[in-house]
């Protein structure tokens, strides 16, 4: 019996009974000249889907900011979890080119891990590329959460562009969404006193993004 030739590449001619083959999830590799087989066919991972009917589409764009995947369908910018649960945030009409669509700004997240009441048990500083951003000290009070919000207010009580936020993952501090990705990397210091302690006293600013606008 002669030997099945199997597809070593994926190409087809205009000529079918000459050439018309195609690997799916494989790929070919050159064995050495003393093998028993020219060449040898390995698999590669497959694609599984993992979220459909996501809007009207089409995919614009995707971005994974701060452990959410952000997705433009269309001209509705989707915040998507891990179980294709989809939230619209944003949208665009119609622009003239250069338009930049829908933003999302930096994002640095940190959490209170201990303190007590007193005092001197304090945040006294908060500061991003050497700026201050917290309007005046926060005392530990009641727990961390409690402490977190009163975080987030005075954030937002200050005239500066950064915006507090807190959530489950703690205190988040933002960008203005125009900006984008301007200000990732930025250096943020936490400074405190007595026996406040934060998960992480320089907490990575990342994230930022914009997603294209419509130049119809």
């Amino acid at each position: 019996m002669p030997p099945v030739q199997f597809a070593i590449q994926s190409y087809e001619s205009r000529t079918l009974p000459l050439s018309a083959q195609q690997l799916v999830n494989l790929y070919a590799e050159a064995p050495p000249q003393d093998a028993k087989s020219q060449v040898v066919l390995y698999g590669t991972p497959g694609i599984k889907t993992f979220c459909d009917n996501l809007g009207d589409g089409p995919i614009r764009g995707m971005h994974v900011m701060d452990g959410l995947l952000y997705v433009m369908s269309g001209n509705i910018l989707y915040k998507v979890d891990n179980r294709c649960n989809a939230f619209p945030v944003g949208s665009i009409e119609k622009g003239g080119a250069g338009d930049p669509g829908v933003c999302m700004g930096a994002v640095a997240n940190f959490r209170i891990t201990a303190g007590s009441a007193g005092g001197g048990n304090q945040i006294t500083s908060i500061k991003i590329n050497g700026d201050e951003i917290l309007g005046s000290a926060v005392t530990w009070t009641t727990s961390n959460v409690e402490t977190e919000n009163l975080i987030a207010a005075e954030i937002n009580n200050t005239t500066t562009i950064w915006q507090g936020k807190t959530s489950e993952g703690g205190v988040g501090i933002s960008a203005p969404d125009e900006t984008g990705g301007a200000f990732a990397g930025a250096v943020v210091e936490i400074t405190t006193t007595g026996d406040v302690q934060v998960d992480n006293a320089t907490p990575p600013m990342g994230g930022g993004f914009c997603m294209p606008g419509d130049e119809g």
